[in-house]
């Protein structure tokens, strides 16, 4: 479940705007007798308005940030949009289409199969092109049944749209939250399995008076996907008991007018007993900015802001069209960071200090931001004179999507999001041919004499990933890492996974460039090679990497992976079935990175032409797509593991796995 079901969006903010719209039928009639809610975050109250005969509605004092609209009526099924709402917005009138009614039926069961009674129904997310959630639970405050499971576990929601796909979102007091994707309306043997899960107990209380707070609301979002959250309200005495599966979470307070300072790290082990979850909270504000380009005096959009207290982060925000954003934020110490700013520099002097009071709208001075020059680069093949056109240069450090191209003299200018702390720029320069590369390093990126990097002939690493005990071990990342100075972190280069018998293989090592074989297993688990760095042509067999407790995740080489599982999403034309007998590149995204992703495709296809395989992306939640910003065909659908990426072959069998896009090396030996 995603962002509509497991929002971060908890924030209600003192700035309001007003949101008007109608409720129709497919035909675009006007439906009477609507009611029309909207939801500010999964830890927002509802608020409703009932529309007019002409199916008009409008809302006032509506907060920022992201709400969830829907609407129902008498004979008409759930409907409704996930909207975002930036600073300064003018809204554009809402049109929400309601659907004839079906039901969905299913069983919640145990692990062993037995029928579990009184799981209710919490949560629904409707998917699509416009997507929201509908809060089941917070419905009944206006005379809507939370659906429930009877004595034999079975349940019955009603009000879906006919023809339509939704996620669900089940909860009991003696078992973890279940929830599950893409169910077709009209299922009728939907089966829910919920498990019992460790018992976390905690308390919210004042953080200057120290005395319980009830009915605030407690967050825990999963922080491995899919990013599930729980809700959980403390009581009268402020006490509060959930069940959650064995993982890592990120949690949070939120209540009216109160929270508490940033997202607190929890681990489940899923041994007894955990620790308690103790939860001091204070009043709240706003702290409004706005950045501005310090060359043109023009705002800068989608720069990202970081809030942080006690040493956590507490909220994120991006600036709109008009460079400004908002954040909540608890009373006392705020630090406000600048995270990101793609194609500026951030600011040199650290974090902005807010000393905030309860209830108080506090007014940053601008930030002004000079924008990054371009950063030139000559590409020589290995006799270090004869320049390389139309090599494809790609960025480590800062890692950012998308290449950049040699002309036909052998020079390309780089253009970065921007500067990294260590002030030093790395990145990768291969050939067309894919045979060839280097790694290099720039320290000084204000100098003009452009940086020079000689191709050399590619090497191969190949190794294994064991446990103590020399078992393989399948469906783990593998990564190559290059340690840099003394003073840098460490780079990453490349990504793949072992398959079914541990093994692993990458076959586009750049040749002079010490480094270092790492696996990754769960939560802290990791292994490494010694370090070694390969000659021009020469192949590098580690051995064995040991991982000391281990376990095998799932590796998907030489299985299938069948595209008509998926929802084909963008264009509205798109035949799954085209896509059939065809070589693919198959990349999993959340919707933040489909932009990005996209626009790094779009970069590798001018550079590799007719040698670029069918490209298809699948998004990974149920929010809502752009078609009209996409050149790509776009699913929805769920990763099959681990990997974000995959190469197909006209069977659609796995070839080959790995993070990101890949090099053109890999693109090229893949299809030659």
């Amino acid at each position: 479940m995603s962002c509509l079901l497991c929002s971060l969006a908890l924030v209600q903010f003192f700035s309001y705007t007003v949101l008007t719209g109608q409720v129709v039928d497919p035909s675009g009639n006007p439906i009477p007798e609507a009611r029309v809610f909207y939801e500010p975050g999964i830890g927002g109250a509802l608020q409703v308005v009932q529309a007019s005969n002409d199916g008009h509605f409008a809302f006032a004092d509506i907060p920022l940030g992201g709400l969830g609209v829907f609407a129902i009526a008498p004979g008409w099924s759930y409907g409704g949009r996930h909207v975002t709402i930036n600073p300064g917005e003018v809204l554009e009138p809402l049109r929400i289409v309601l659907k004839r009614p079906a039901s969905l039926d299913g069983r919640v069961m145990d692990p062993r199969g037995d029928a579990i009674a009184g799981a209710r129904i919490t949560r629904i997310a409707l998917l699509g092109e416009h997507m929201v959630g509908i809060p089941l639970a917070k419905l009944r405050a206006f005379n809507i049944e939370e659906p429930q499971s009877d004595s034999n576990g079975r349940f019955s929601i009603e009000n879906l749209p006919q023809g339509g796909t939704v996620a669900v979102k089940a909860a009991h007091s003696s078992y973890a939250q279940e929830s599950q994707d893409n169910i077709p309306v009209g299922s009728s043997n939907l089966r829910l399995t919920m498990y019992q899960g460790a018992l976390i107990e905690g308390s919210v209380e004042s953080r200057d008076q120290q005395v319980p707070v009830s009915n605030t609301a407690i967050i825990i979002r999963n922080a491995q996907p899919p990013h599930d959250t729980t809700t959980v309200l403390s009581d009268s005495f402020g006490r509060f008991s959930v069940r959650l599966k064995p993982g890592v979470y990120l949690y949070q307070a939120a209540g009216v007018g109160i929270m508490s300072p940033g997202w607190e790290r929890l681990v489940v082990t899923g041994e007894s007993p955990h620790p308690r979850m103790n939860l001091r909270v204070a009043g709240k504000g706003t702290i409004r900015g706005k950045v501005n380009d310090a060359v043109t005096g023009n705002p800068i959009p989608e720069v990202r802001i970081t809030l942080m207290a006690n040493g956590n982060v507490a909220a994120l925000a991006r600036t709109s069209a008009s460079g400004a954003f908002q954040l909540e934020a608890a009373e006392g110490e705020n630090r406000i960071r600048i995270t990101t700013a793609p194609g500026y520099r951030t600011p040199a002097g650290g974090d902005t200090i807010v000393q905030l009071q309860a209830g108080e709208n506090y007014e940053l001075p601008d930030f002004w931001l000079a924008p990054l020059g371009g950063i030139k680069l000559h590409v020589l093949d290995e006799d270090a004179t004869s320049p390389v056109p139309q090599a494809v240069i790609s960025l480590l450090e800062p890692r950012q999507y998308g290449f950049h191209r040699s002309d036909n003299s052998g020079l390309a200018e780089l253009r970065i999001q921007q500067i990294p702390d260590s002030g030093r720029i790395i990145g990768l320069a291969e050939d067309t041919s894919g045979h060839k590369s280097a790694l290099f390093s720039i320290a000084d990126v204000e100098i003009n004499t452009p940086a020079r990097v000689q191709l050399l002939s590619n090497g191969e690493v190949r190794g294994r990933v064991v446990n103590e005990a020399g078992r393989a071990l399948s469906g783990l990342e593998v990564g190559g890492v290059y340690p840099g100075e003394a003073h840098e972190e460490p780079v990453l280069l490349w990504r793949t996974f072992s398959d079914a018998n541990g093994n692993f293989h990458w076959p586009a090592q750049t040749p002079g460039v010490p480094m270092r074989c790492v696996v990754r297993g769960q939560g802290d688990q990791h292994g490494e090679s010694g370090l070694f760095s390969l000659s021009p042509g020469e192949m590098k067999d580690t051995g064995n990497i040991v991982l000391t407790g281990g376990r095998s995740g799932k590796s998907m080489q030489g299985s299938s992976i069948r595209v008509r599982q998926f929802t084909a999403l963008c264009p509205e034309e798109v035949s799954l079935r085209d896509l059939e007998g065809h070589p693919l590149l198959l990349c999993f995204v959340t919707t933040p990175e489909i932009l990005v992703v996209e626009n790094g495709l779009a970069h590798l296809r001018a550079v590799l032409g007719n040698f670029m395989p069918n490209t298809v992306l699948v998004i990974t939640e149920p929010s809502p797509v752009q078609c009209e910003d996409l050149t790509f065909p776009v699913l929805r659908g769920t990763n099959p593991g681990l990997p974000t990426t995959y190469l197909l072959d006209a069977d659609h069998k796995v070839q080959w796995e790995t993070a990101g896009i890949p090099p053109v090396s890999i693109m090229r030996r893949y299809l030659e």
